[in-house]
Formats: C-alpha cells, structure tokens, sequence
C-alpha cells in the first residue's frame, strides 16, 4: 500500500521537490534566527516559534534524506527509461552468445567508448557536472560522458540483469609518469604526469603526448618511459580514487575494470594487473554500493573463490574482439534502434539539472 507522502510526491517533479526541500529548511532557519534575535524575552512566542522551526527543518532533513525523490515523476521515467536501455542492451549479449564476466566487459568497454551507449553518438571520458542526481549518475553515460564511477554503475546493473552476482569496488591507483626522453644523449625533454585513473590505455593521453612531441626538434630521436608514481594525495590513498567491478560467476571471482579494459588478480588486499596494480578500499566499496552490508562485502573479498586462469582470460578477450570485428553492423544496428531512446533520456536529465 502506497503511503500518503509517496503518493505526493508521485504527483509533482524532481525540481519541486528540491524545491520544497530548499523552502523547509530556509524557513526553518529564518524563523529559528527571527525567534533569536527578536522574541528571546516572549516565553510563550518563542516556545511555538522554536517548535516550529525545528519541525520545518527536521521535515526538511527527513525530505533529503529520504527515497522521496526517487518517487517523483521524472525520476520515476527516468529510471524506467533506464531500465528499458539495460534490457535492450542485454538482448546483444545474447545475440553474440556473451555470457561469461570478461566477455560482457570487454564488448561494453568497446561499445561504451565508441559512442554506441551515446546520445549523438559520441561519449567524452570528463566529468563536467558539478551536480550529481542520486540514483540517477549512471545516466551521464547515455548523456555522453562519465568516468570510473558512471562506467562501472552501468557494468554492475548489467551483470546483475544477467543475473551475475556482482558489486562495485573503490580502489587506489598510483600515477602514471610518463618521461620524455632525447634517445641518443638520455636527457629528460619534459616529464607528463598523470592521474592513473585517466591514463591507462587512454587514447587522449597518448595524444597529448605525441602532440608534445612533434613540438620538439625534428631531427632527433625521442623515447618514451612510463613510471608508475606515488600519488602525493593522503585523501586518496585512504579513501581511494578509481572504480572497479567485482562479480561471480560459477564459482570463479572476477575484478574488472570497465573503464580501462582490465583484469585484475587478487593477491592479500592489491590487485595486480600487467598494467598497474590496485588497493581496495573496503568502507569506500561499502558506501559505493546501496543495499550492502559492510560484513557481506568484506565475506566476499575473503573468500576462497578461484581466479579464472590467464589463459583462458585471453581466449575471452580474443574471441569477443573477433565478433566485434566481424559483425559492426550490428552494433550500428544497436544504436540506430536505441538512439531516440538515448535522445530521451538525454534531454530528461538535463531538464532535471537546469
């Protein structure tokens, strides 16, 4: 049975909703200020005055902090929408046969970065939005930019629409430093560093790099030495800077991050990669997944599950990239069948943002 607050907020919008929240909580505070300064002397004015302001702003608080707005009406489409995006999706898993962890990761990582999750087509790795929507993040991907934590929200409904068991994960990733390096008298042209989060395998890196490069004299040789590099920040080596994906499957324990096409293996509490290696970051993981226990989270990272063998982690990779490679016109498909789904969802969002 819907109760009465739920039903309100069925009837009016996510702005209006915000909007009482924001009314509530200014009136609460002016009226508690008014009562200070003006009616200190007046016991029976003050008395109902304070009573008031406490009841608007704790009205205001438990309206914040509440799944009120999630209730609202463009919420609610919105995350239907959502959800319609996440099956559709689903259905070309099943179309290229798609069924282990590693599969559905490496196909996403290409469709995500060559805009087929994209309104227009086209998705920047940026985080441009000051303002987060609660819920509501993982759509920036459709919107047509994101980061770690967009990216891996979306492979963690996924995995769990294919009924994968499967969380997400904060961790700490070092920098990256790359060294620009005159080759013939090893003198050091210029050091580029970067965070490591948004510099593994990232195209934009690499161009900013050559585009460094061709500045320079045309008539010598230059190498290029990447160095793995403490990062200098205390905030994000305890509370970590990068999201992953954690998921089993049959018994076997996979940690994937979407965002950088990797698989990592565990090892205490780092994670390695060829690349670069990882620390997990229990209570960050915790506060990243909704409906988790800490104690749940924490069993399953001490548990026994098997890795899957190096090997056949590469017969994945490379099968996947083959039906990529053999069958772009059904991804072209994909989109063209999504993209007024997309264009929906986009405008939606941001009308909700302005």
């Amino acid at each position: 049975m819907i109760n009465p607050f739920e039903k309100f907020c069925n009837k009016i919008d996510y702005k209006t909703y915000e909007d009482i929240n924001n009314i509530l909580m200014i009136t609460g505070g002016s009226i508690y200020l008014s009562n200070f300064f003006l009616y200190n002397n007046n016991l029976e004015v003050s008395t109902f005055l304070s009573a008031l302001s406490l009841y608007l702003m704790t009205s205001g608080i438990i309206m914040k902090n509440s799944d009120g707005i999630k209730n609202t009406k463009d919420y609610k489409e919105l995350d239907s929408l959502y959800s319609e995006f996440i099956n559709n999706y689903c259905e070309l898993n099943k179309i290229f046969y798609l069924y282990n962890p590693i599969e559905i990761m490496i196909l996403y990582n290409y469709m995500l970065y060559n805009g087929y999750l994209s309104n227009n087509k086209k998705f920047e790795f940026k985080d441009i939005y000051k303002k987060e929507i609660n819920g509501l993040e993982k759509l920036n991907i459709i919107d047509g930019n994101g980061v770690c934590r967009h990216i891996s929200y979306v492979l963690n409904d996924i995995l769990r629409k294919e009924s994968i068991f499967s969380y997400r994960l904060e961790v700490h990733l070092n920098n990256i430093e790359y060294d620009i390096i005159e080759d013939k008298n090893g003198i050091d042209i210029n050091s580029l560093k970067f965070k490591a989060s948004d510099a593994i395998k990232d195209d934009e890196v690499l161009k900013e790099i050559l585009k460094y490069i061709e500045t320079l004299d045309k008539n010598k040789k230059y190498k290029l030495i990447k160095e793995i590099v403490k990062d200098g920040s205390l905030l994000n080596q305890k509370i970590g800077n990068h999201a992953i994906n954690l998921c089993v499957k049959d018994n076997i324990i996979y940690y994937l991050d979407p965002t950088h096409k990797i698989i990592y293996h565990k090892e205490s509490n780092i994670l390695h990669s060829e690349e670069i290696d990882a620390e997990i970051k229990l209570l960050s993981s915790f506060i990243l997944n909704t409906n988790t226990s800490y104690f749940e989270l924490k069993k399953l990272l001490d548990s026994n599950y098997s890795s899957e063998k190096e090997n056949k982690e590469k017969t994945y990779i490379k099968r996947v990239n083959n039906k990529i490679k053999n069958n772009l016109d059904i991804l072209e498909s994909f989109y063209y069948f999504n993209r007024e789904l997309y264009s929906e969802i986009s405008y939606k969002l941001n009308k909700i943002r302005k």
